[in-house]
């Protein structure tokens, strides 16, 4: 990212300005059936470009905090010196109204910025404050300047009150258009004028309190836009709505008191059935039993006993307790910064490392989880809200101590904006908590080179980045942000989500604001204590949403038309950024980074109500964060996603998420997208409905050279970057629909790096090809289909799962995929219903587990086609650990119901042994199946009981009739035979779901201790 020079001094001094300026709110071989599996199904049937450069990115954003007042007067984090000195900026807001002809030029930029950086922490400058550090050899001077303030402060005093009298009385008849509609009660009429008061503050006091710097040292050049000071209120206000609980010291509590009053709550929801409002009826209480299939819990239980019961039929289980030990013991050596290996401790995720140190158990939970998501983000609003402690959780980030998410029950439109504003302000002021803790230097550092550092020009290698060591130092240093606030900031924007609120603002009345003219089209514009917010009506407006006129505002609200909206950055220029679409067709565009409800150490929500829709982007959009969070929330029409790389649900350093809930699809990427968690983020892409197509892949070169293809690297993957940090959480859900998937090199329910991601697919008939089949621009692909590691998937100590519920699915792939692990991994591809292809035939597909890893494919009934001959096939070969530390290779593939076909020769309802001990393929038939085979071998068993005695009766009596001729009667044909009991065995019953006798009941290794 570049850096403007000419405001260089301006951000020298930013950091500190931020806060004073608003509240802080295994092998077997056979050709064909064999007579009895003849036999078998008839009783059954009777009874039953290479080198293409990156497109060319604009990022020139300039750095600049923008600090805003709080609407719920949230309690600031504890930290000495570091507390906003609102009473300073209150007096110096008041001793401003004097110069009233500078206020009338420029009314709307009439804030102060009073703060400087204090000891590398963020303080307001206040000569009297015990707080403020001051070198010794200006202590002179500041004791001067102490002297001198407190007598301008005396002397203003009385000339200042008289003066706010005189102003009370002007602002309404002055500027009558800029009032901003509320919700009855919801703010005092002494809190209004107050904030007139404060927009008539001069740049005179900014430049008077901005020279108060703490070093001493040079003065901090002029900001362009200053920041609004949060308005005093009502003095009755401050003394009764006191924080239930706070700790802070006097001037702080009194700033939390001093908020305006929040939107008064109604019982009474509004129900508009233009936009959904009965969907706030669905999934109010999260409950994963109620999506996806009504014993999907059940089938992966079965699978879990099916393991655990194969290690101890074939008594290794003390090999995966080794395994186990030798996982855990890595972690614990590494879990530091300085481990003098490339596995360090870097952003460790406390649930990766949960899951990781009980591999098989993990699966469990992540099916659960999987669930849970899905029906939080396919379901109403509340969903989300009720979905994020566990996200938090998850990412280590503090829960929320005020009650969580809440919803502001609005009745009218007035009162609808009015809670639009109150989100807005709410999140930019937990945004600015989530910043306290960088350094002038650090925010310097992250402004300039945060980008260019993970998603630069030379950024094309998947697993890693260029820079390393200076990726090792921006984690570091994102490590201090407040990660908690940053949530915080991103929660305030999802009540923006309700489709009540929705509906009111989308019978806002004609005029609300200032009209103003923006490309040709007259539009409302409001400002507000956080920034502006524009309306448009029903005409086909063009918003270029970075352009000098849009530069303040932080909210579009459209009513109608199909919207052209241009660029869009949340950055540290626009820390918070919302858009509002709610009819149309609309077409979003752009080439910088943060865009569409995207951000860089911001926080943004772009919510799209109907339409088809085109989103067309570069990096770092489409619900996509660095450093922030960023959420794209399209409702409703047949959409297109195109954009390039760390796009479409990622986040690093963040939070990002892409819902769509209806429509079909169409979603294109090249690298890092589409559910991509890397180092500290959790990324999610959640389609709920339609026959989708996702594409990630085709223009990057593999970045292991040693095979061909391109890279993708998405499609619900958690991945870190090798030698820098540990991965994060990614997930990709599909809610229904017959569904297309194309990825290339790392993709579709994996993880890399110490990483977590699964994928998941609740409905339909689904193509997983593991590849792409075109090049990313749609021409012929330059590179041989050739791909590793997609499907279910997991490479250096990370672990991955794909989970899918219905359909006749294929997933295809070259090698090392469909359910496999390489390096201290573990990967699952389970499938719950319908007949499957499984078509990668390379090494190490379907069910492999190598170099110390455990591979699970579980596949539960249809007619199943396992191409290829690699099933569960277990190396005794490892060459990164020791085979004596870490157990060895635990291979899987088991395989319920159907009449299924292996390529390995495998047969149906065995029970086989594949290379080493740990290789398992396990065949049986379902539960049904069973119950009906048993019906059918009694059959099949008294009918050869009878044909038996009927030839044995046949024989004795034509021995008799030869006797009697004096002659001996021999047998021409052979006597049938009984059904042997291994015979009886292949289609013997299967116990419940639950139980834990399997080995006892069924298979060739039933016997086995």
């Amino acid at each position: 990212m570049e850096y403007d020079k000419t405001r260089k001094g301006f951000y020298g001094a930013l950091p500190g300005l931020i806060l004073a300026a608003f509240f802080s709110v295994g092998v077997v071989f056979a050709d064909g059936l064999s007579d009895f599996e003849k036999m078998l199904q008839d009783a059954i049937q009777d009874n039953a470009s290479a080198e293409q450069k990156t497109a060319a990115r604009t990022a020139s954003n300039t750095p600049a905090l923008v600090s805003k007042k709080k609407a719920d007067a949230a309690p600031l984090p504890e930290a000495a010196g570091k507390e906003p000195k609102v009473l300073e900026a209150k007096k110096v807001a008041a001793t401003a109204v004097k110069d009233k002809k500078t206020a009338e030029k420029k009314p709307e930029a009439a804030a102060l910025k009073a703060a400087e950086i204090i000891d590398g922490g963020w303080a307001t400058v206040e000569p009297n404050d015990p707080n403020t550090v001051v070198p010794d050899n200006e202590k002179e001077e500041v004791a001067e300047e102490k002297k001198e303030t407190a007598v301008e402060e005396t002397e203003e005093e009385a000339e200042t009150e008289t003066e706010t009298k005189a102003e009370v009385k002007e602002v309404p008849a002055e500027e009558p258009e800029t009032e901003e509609p509320e919700a009855a009660d919801s703010v005092s009429p002494e809190t209004k004028v107050a904030e007139k008061i404060v927009e008539k503050v001069t740049e005179k006091a900014v430049e008077k309190a901005t020279d108060k710097v703490a070093e001493g040292t040079a003065k901090p050049a002029r900001p362009e836009k200053p920041a609004v000071i949060a308005a005093p209120a009502k003095k009755e206000e401050a003394e009764t709505e006191k924080p239930e609980k706070s700790e802070k010291p006097d001037a702080a509590a009194k700033a939390d008191n001093a908020a305006p009053a929040k939107i008064a709550e109604r019982k009474t929801p509004v129900s508009v059935p233009d936009f959904d409002v009965d969907d706030e009826k669905k999934y109010t209480v999260l409950d994963a039993s109620l999506v996806g299939d009504s014993n999907g819990k059940n089938k992966v239980k079965l699978m879990y006993d099916e393991i655990i019961n194969g290690l101890r039929a074939r008594n290794i289980t003390g090999k995966y307790e080794m395994f186990k030990n030798y996982a855990r013991s890595t972690l614990k050596g590494t879990d530091g910064i300085n481990t003098g290996s490339e596995l360090d401790g870097r952003c460790r995720l406390s649930w990766y490392k949960k899951l990781y140190n009980d591999p098989i158990q993990s699966v469990i939970e992540v099916e659960e989880y999987s669930r849970e998501l899905h029906q939080g983000l396919s379901g109403s609003h509340r969903g989300l809200a009720e979905l994020m402690p566990g996200i938090r959780k998850r990412m280590d980030v503090d829960e929320r101590t005020d009650g969580g998410i809440k919803f502001p029950e609005c009745k009218t439109p007035q009162e609808a904006l009015a809670a639009v504003k109150g989100s807005l302000m709410t999140a930019a002021s937990a945004h600015a908590r989530a910043m306290s803790g960088f350094t002038q230097a650090e925010i310097k550092e992250l402004s300039d080179n945060l980008v260019q550092t993970f998603a630069g020009k030379g950024c094309v290698n998947g697993h890693t980045v260029p820079a390393r060591s200076v990726g090792r130092k921006h984690a570091d240093i994102m490590d201090k942000m407040d990660r908690a606030a940053m949530y915080d900031a991103a929660e305030a924007l999802i009540p923006l989500s309700n489709p009540a609120l929705l509906a009111l603002l989308d019978k806002l009345p004609a005029s609300v604001g200032q009209s103003v003219m923006i490309n040709g089209t007259k539009v409302q514009r409001l400002s507000t204590a956080a920034g502006d917010i524009i309306i448009g009506g029903k005409e086909n407006n063009v918003y270029d949403l970075d352009s000098p006129v849009m530069r303040d505002v932080i909210c579009v609200i459209d009513l109608d038309g199909n919207d052209t909206y241009r660029e869009g950055t949340c950055s540290l220029d626009r820390p918070v950024f919302a858009v509002i679409d709610l009819h149309g067709n609309d077409t979003y565009t752009g080439s910088k980074p943060g865009i569409q409800g995207g951000s860089v150490l911001g926080v943004s929500i772009l919510i799209d109500a109907e339409g088809d829709d085109t989103y067309s982007a570069v990096d770092l959009a489409q619900g996509s964060s660095m450093g922030g969070a960023g959420i794209l929330i399209d409702l409703a029409g047949n959409d297109k996603y195109k954009a390039l790389r760390r796009v479409q649900g990622h986040a690093l350093f963040g939070l990002g998420m892409l819902i769509d809930k209806k429509g079909t699809d169409n979603y294109h990427a090249a690298l890092w997208a589409q559910g991509f968690g890397a180092p500290h983020g959790f990324g999610v892409l959640e389609d709920a409905e339609g026959n989708d197509h996702y594409y990630c892949g085709g223009l990057y070169l593999d970045s292991y050279p040693e095979h061909p293809g391109y890279d993708g690297w998405g499609q619900g993957v958690g991945a870190g970057i090798r030698q820098v940090a540990n991965g994060g959480i990614g997930v990709i859900i599909d809610g229904s629909g017959d569904d297309v998937y194309e990825v290339d090199y790392f993709g579709q329910g994996g993880g890399y790096w110490l990483g977590v991601g699964f994928a998941r697919d609740f409905g339909g008939n689904d193509i997983r090809h593991g590849t792409t089949k075109t090049a990313y621009d749609g021409s012929k692909r330059q590179q041989q289909e050739w791909t590793r590691f997609a499907n279910g998937f997991g490479c250096h100590y990370s672990l991955g799962y794909l989970f899918d519920d219905e359909g006749n699915d294929m997933y295809g792939g070259r090698i090392m995929g469909t359910g496999m692990a390489w390096d201290l991994s573990i990967g699952y591809l389970c499938d719950f219903n319908g007949s499957d292809k499984f078509t990668a035939t390379g090494g190490m597909t379907q069910g492999v587990g190598a170099e110390g890893s455990i591979g699970i494919l579980f596949s539960y009934g249809g007619n199943d086609e396992f191409q290829g001959r690699n099933q569960a096939y277990a190396s005794n070969g490892i060459t990164y650990h020791s085979p004596s530390n870490c157990g060895g290779n635990f291979s899987f593939v088991i395989n319920y119901g159907g009449i299924d076909t292996y390529g390995s020769g495998a047969k149906n309802n065995a029970y086989v042994q594949r290379g080493a001990q740990g290789g398992f393929l396990i065949d049986r038939p379902t539960e049904a199946e069973a119950a009906g085979n048993s019906v059918a071998l009694k059959a099949m068993i008294e009918k050869r009981n009878q044909e038996i005695a009927d030839y044995d009766a046949d024989v004795a009596q034509k021995k008799e009739e030869a006797a009697a001729r004096g002659r001996r009667y021999v047998p021409r044909t052979r006597r049938p035979q009984p059904i042997t009991e291994a015979e009886q065995q292949q289609i013997g019953a299967v116990p419940s779901f639950n139980s834990a006798e399997a080995m006892k009941t069924s298979g060739t290794e039933a016997s086995v201790k």
